[in-house]
């Protein structure tokens, strides 16, 4: 065994042990597993109380046993040092021991005290992750620093080898699997290879990998032991480096100016003193005479001693203050004058383009032709450049502003950027641009709302930076207002889905009050014995009932997730209907008219909603116009254009059906216009309005797949534009009751299958199919009436389920289980929204039929009639057409 190879321990909080390495194993092969036991032995006292105080308070501990040889005879002085092992809390959970073998020195030697000290200073300060992989057991020991460098606490996930193959990257570990696989079959002692793995906030890092092979006397591989280091940053360093030099290299050989660059030397008392040459150009050599060979790597006063103080001063200064330095000046050394241009590429260095003046014709042209290059990118910019003086006085625009804002640049050159932007926003602007011209060297970023030559306000995001000694600063600006309405957009639609969940939660729930009150209030009606007054106050009662289940229908229609059932509709017809309602509805002083296309347009609607509608529409219109006024409701056929369609919240491209509800009334303030399809928002006096109407309205479109766009200016109305998809050539048409329907309200006593969550809607169920005739089984959720189902699958002929159930059963998952033996059971689903998040029917399958909460004792009673003599038709025709020959 090598005298100082150290032992990787393991403690855990009740003081047991695991040896970790090679080295602790053969430590205990020689000196015994007591060396490294906590248990109260002899010469165990000094380990044990310093495992104990790692594990209570931290810190490191350095302990010094005396170990017994059990291959030489005599005793060897042992060293540990203990390190804390802390979760992702910083709790101690462990203590990682490593154990030196100080050989046959004694304990003070001098050999085991650096070894000691060399070990504690790579525990504490390496940055490399260590790990054992026991190649018999399939478990790896992975270091603090390892499960650190990825992010995790110490042992957060199992530490076996399937941990690195589910970080590694996928395209990776081929390749790693591969190198290990041929270094254990090739007899190597070690393996070099990289890979990336994935830290715990999903990025990957990029990992140096070096693996050391143990085998038996064999050559059978036992173990691979390794460290893993983070390159990710010095590889990104690298690879920015190279991207610099080439950059450097490109301007060097494009370059007719001289350059050099140079690292700063200070004295003592941080002053400039001399500097070192890093790299020069040709032109450099052409204007001094000085040879590249002769100045890389040394310094100014070494290859010209006679060079002036104050040249090392001023290129100093701007290597330590980052300022850029322009001048001209005569060279004693080479006797000639220089115009000079110095800058700071990173702290400490700077940069030197230097030009012979009595080449000056030449060069100002070469600059010339370079400054009209810039200027010619400037202009064809789709930002805009603008340049002002430290008063904020614009002294170049580029020619974008025309297309962005609407001015010509020289419109607003000689005025202050002040003057534009937004006064809510000229404080921190000016700020931004102090900043830009005193502050630190960098950009500084801006946001503020400019306004343009037709009066709007664009929002702009900005970056400032000062020009140099100019005290001028460049202003960098982008339109940025889609962006900013996009972002908008998106928060009003997360807060509106967040209160229609909640409104779509609250209206489920009050469906199934409703139900209850309707349906036993029908029940006593059936009855026909109460008194006139009891029979007024009952009427009272269910027609409040009415008014609650229309105020539900609102709230479900702005969640959209009231029922709807689509058909194909003639859109010019339906308005025709409902303008006969609104004459009365809106009252002599407003004046209804059509202005409708004359060709049929079909959509594919719900009827009834959309009558709600434009009956919401128009009530608003008339609370627009309380002197009275015009109100127009017009349809055409229009193609959306994507430019269009990006100008609307919620629009596409394509062909669509316009329906326009326009009044002549107040019109709606800019400032409230963003919330008017925010429930419960309304600018009505209290007690006049619910503020659901427009919520109601946006729904109910939303759920046919349309929009609505909103135009208004105040005082001289409104216009609402509807856009709606036209009627697909699979579409249903809107058709009227079947014959029979609405007088199939007789009894039975057939076994009927009922499955309902709610326990009024529940009793009213039984009490009145019982009274129906019916044998009602009752189940309060799925898996109940599934067990029902089970126990009585031959006598029952209907199924009645809620769709929206607890557990693991709703209302459509039953009717499947309960289909797969029954196909043609017919189904009924008693729902008081939509369950479909597509807004089509509810109820698609064959012989299934929807019953909308709330309901009443006739609309059961003739629902579950219909469905039972429709599935008996149905049966008798497959049995009449299975015995045709």
């Amino acid at each position: 065994m090598d005298s100082l190879s150290p032992g990787l321990v393991r403690y855990q909080r009740d003081l047991s042990h695991r040896l970790l390495n090679e080295g602790a194993r053969r430590m205990a092969a020689s000196e015994g597993q007591r060396l490294f036991s906590c248990a109260a032995a002899e010469g165990a006292a000094e380990l044990r109380a310093a495992v104990k105080a790692v594990l209570e308070g931290g810190g490191e501990r350095t302990v010094r046993l005396v170990g017994e040889d059990r291959f030489r005879a005599g005793r060897r002085p042992v060293a540990a040092e203990l390190v804390p092992e802390t979760d992702a809390s910083g709790a101690v959970v462990s203590v990682l021991g490593a154990f030196v073998d100080g050989g046959q020195a004694p304990a003070g030697d001098t050999a085991l005290e650096r070894e000691l000290m060399r070990l504690r200073l790579a525990l504490k300060g390496s940055t490399d992750g260590w790990w054992d992989w026991d190649l018999a057991t399939d478990l790896i020991f992975y270091s603090a620093r390892w499960w650190e460098m990825l992010g995790y606490a110490q042992n957060e996930m199992p530490a076996d080898a399937a941990l690195w193959r589910r970080l590694c990257h996928p395209d990776d570990l081929p390749g790693v699997e591969a190198s290990l696989r041929a270094a254990l079959a090739s007899g190597a002692e070690e393996c070099d290879f990289e890979l990336r793995l994935r830290h715990k906030s999903g990025d990957y890092r990029l990992v140096s990998a070096r693996a050391f092979i143990s085998r038996d006397p064999s050559g059978r591989p036992v173990r691979i032991s390794g460290t893993n280091q983070d390159i990710t940053d010095r590889r990104r360093i690298e690879l920015e480096v190279r991207d610099s030099e080439r950059q450097i290299r490109q301007l060097f050989d494009s370059l007719v100016l001289g350059f050099s660059l140079h690292e700063v030397i200070c004295d003592s008392e941080g002053k400039p003193a001399d500097y070192r040459f890093i790299e020069v150009n040709s032109s450099f050599e052409s204007l001094t005479g000085l040879k590249r060979s002769q100045l890389i790597g040394r310094t100014v006063l070494e290859v010209l001693p006679g060079t002036e103080p104050y040249w090392i001063e001023r290129f100093g200064n701007v290597a330590i203050t980052g300022r850029t330095a322009r001048f001209h000046d005569y060279s004693r050394e080479f006797g000639k004058h220089y115009e000079v241009v110095c800058y700071c590429p990173k702290p400490g260095q700077f940069a030197v383009l230097s030009l012979d003046i009595t080449e000056r014709i030449r060069l100002e042209e070469a600059v010339r032709q370079r400054e009209l290059r810039m200027m010619h990118l400037i202009e064809n910019a789709s930002d805009l450049i603008t340049i002002v003086d430290a008063a904020g006085v614009i002294l170049y625009q580029s020619p974008s502003i025309e297309r962005v804002l609407g001015y010509l640049p020289t419109e607003i050159l000689g005025r202050n950027l002040a003057e534009l932007v937004h006064p809510d926003e000229g404080g921190p602007t000016r700020a931004g641009l102090r900043a830009a011209l005193e502050g630190d060297p960098g950009p500084v970023r801006m946001q503020f709302r400019v306004r343009t030559g037709k009066g709007e306000w664009r929002q702009m995001s900005a970056v400032a930076m000062g020009i140099g000694d100019e005290r001028q600063i460049v202003v960098n600006a982008r339109d940025v207002t889609e962006e900013h309405l996009l972002a908008a957009q998106l928060r009003q639609s997360q807060k509106m889905e967040a209160i229609g969940q909640l409104a779509g939660g609250i209206a489920h729930d009050f469906n199934n009050l409703l139900t209850a009150i309707t349906g036993y209030g029908s029940l006593v009606v059936q009855e026909k014995r109460l008194c006139p007054e009891d029979a007024e106050h009952l009427s009272q009662m269910l027609e409040a009932a009415g008014r609650a289940s229309r105020l539900t229908q609102q709230l479900l229609a702005f969640s959209r997730r009231q029922a709807i059932s689509l058909r194909i509709v003639e859109l010019n017809a339906a308005v025709a209907n409902v303008a006969h309602l609104l004459a009365r509805l809106l009252g002599e002083r407003i004046r209804v008219e059509l202005d409708l296309l004359p060709e049929p347009i079909e959509v594919e609607a719900d009827l009834g909603m959309l009558e709600q509608v434009l009956m919401n529409l128009s009530v608003n219109a008339r609370d627009a116009m309380p002197d009275g006024g015009r109100l127009t409701i017009g349809s055409r056929m229009v193609d959306v254009a994507p430019s269009a369609a990006r100008s609307m919240t919620g629009a596409r491209p394509g062909r669509f059906a316009l329906l326009s509800v326009e009044d002549t009334g107040t019109g709606i303030d800019l400032e409230v216009l963003p919330r008017i399809f925010e429930p419960f928002f309304t600018t009505k006096g209290l007690g006049k309005g619910t503020g659901l109407g427009l919520p109601t309205v946006l729904g109910i479109v939303e759920q046919h797949q349309g929009w609505i766009h909103v135009d208004t200016r105040g005082g001289r109305g409104s216009r609402f534009e509807i856009y709606l998809p036209p009627a697909g050539p699979g579409a249903e048409r809107a058709r009227g009751p079947r014959a029979g329907e609405a007088a199939a309200c007789a009894g039975g006593t057939e076994t009927l299958l009922v499955a309902e969550d709610d326990h009024a809607v529940r009793l009213f169920l039984r009490r009145c199919l019982g009274k129906l005739g019916y044998d009602a089984l009752i189940a309060e959720d799925g898996e109940e009436a599934l067990a029902l189902w089970k126990a009585n699958a031959g006598r029952i002929r209907l199924l009645l389920t809620d769709v929206v159930m607890p557990g693991r059963l709703d209302g459509r998952a039953l009717a499947r289980e309960i289909r797969r033996e029954a196909p043609l059971l017919p189904v009924i689903y008693a729902s008081g929204y939509n369950a479909d998040a597509e807004g089509r029917s509810s109820a698609p399958e064959p012989g299934a039929r929807m019953l909308r909460k709330p309901f009443d004792a006739d609309e059961l009673a003739g629902i579950v009639r219909l469905a039972l003599d429709t599935a008996r038709q149905t049966e008798r025709a497959s049995a009449a057409q299975g015995s045709t020959p």
